[in-house]
Formats: C-alpha cells, structure tokens, sequence
C-alpha cells in the first residue's frame, strides 16, 4: 500500500490527499485524480477518468472510472502506474 501511496507522492507531490466516500482520495487542482479502497485480500486502486486510459490492468466497465487490483506489491508494475498516473494528470 505505501508503495502504491509514494508513487503518487514522488510524481505528483502537490497532490492533496483526503477522505472521500471512505475512501483516500488524491485531488489535483481541486479535481478528482486517484483514489485508494482498501478491501480485506487486495487493494484497488482507481483512477477518476480511467475510461480514456489504455492499460492491460484496468478493469472496470463504469462510464469513466477504471481501478487496477492489487493483490500485494509484487502485482505493482511501477512503470506503468507512473505512465497511467502522468496520463491521467494531461486529462483532467
């Protein structure tokens, strides 16, 4: 989890962190980015306009939220959360 977490950190260090439905929420510019939720065996990690993201580790069939499923942090492809995070900031 704290891996996932200093990503978004060492990119994107203005990002604010908050609660939002329960959940850790990172906002930029005061826009929705990323968001964290915990669950029992994984962690899903969730992008706010995954919709217009490509990614073989998104999943998701909502009108614009895609999450990637983190069973533990081997499952953490550090280079494509970097390119999928800075994606995500050039389109919000």
């Amino acid at each position: 989890m704290q891996k996932v977490l200093g990503l978004i950190k060492k990119n994107f260090p203005e990002a604010a962190e908050t609660v939002k439905w329960g959940n850790i929420t990172y906002l930029l510019n005061g826009k929705n980015f990323v968001w964290v939720l915990f669950y029992k065996n994984h962690i899903d990690f969730g992008f706010f306009i995954g919709a217009k993201l490509k990614s073989r580790l998104l999943e998701g069939t909502g009108i614009n939220l895609r999450h990637i499923k983190i069973g533990n942090k081997e499952d953490i492809d550090e280079k494509e959360f970097e390119r999928l995070l800075k994606e995500a900031v050039k389109l919000i």
